[in-house]
């Protein structure tokens, strides 16, 4: 099947054939056509919205992960200059990544300076 659009004078025009006559579209046609161009756009802004969204949360996630890894070596290297005494009672926090002090030898529980976790270190 054949068909094929055209402006001809400021108005929209078909035709079926590729040596067909040019019909002027109807109102109802054009009416459609506008619609549907409408319901393009629409979809298109909200996949873009979606996307940029999508990049947003990425970019979030990047940022906190290099925060996150910047603050576990500073707690390591913190954790490197205590005295071998001191070390034996200090963690890495796994909440927070701040230093975690040891609550307790006999169960091996640690508390967490910052935020205040309590908890088993594997």
């Amino acid at each position: 099947m054949y068909y094929e659009e055209k402006i001809i004078n400021g108005v929209l025009c078909w035709r079926g054939t590729p040596a067909g006559e040019w019909r002027e579209c109807t109102p109802q046609r054009i009416t459609i056509k506008l619609v549907e161009a409408q319901q393009q756009s629409v979809d298109s802004v909200k996949q873009i919205k979606d996307e940029i969204r999508t990049i947003l949360d990425y970019l979030d996630m990047c940022s906190y992960a290099n925060f996150t890894a910047e603050k576990y070596d500073i707690t390591k290297r913190r954790l490197r200059e205590l005295s071998a005494g001191q070390q034996a009672n200090h963690e890495i926090c796994p909440v927070c990544g701040s230093v975690a002090v040891s609550r307790n030898d006999s169960t091996s529980k640690y508390a967490c300076t910052h935020c205040q976790w309590t908890g088993k270190l594997s």
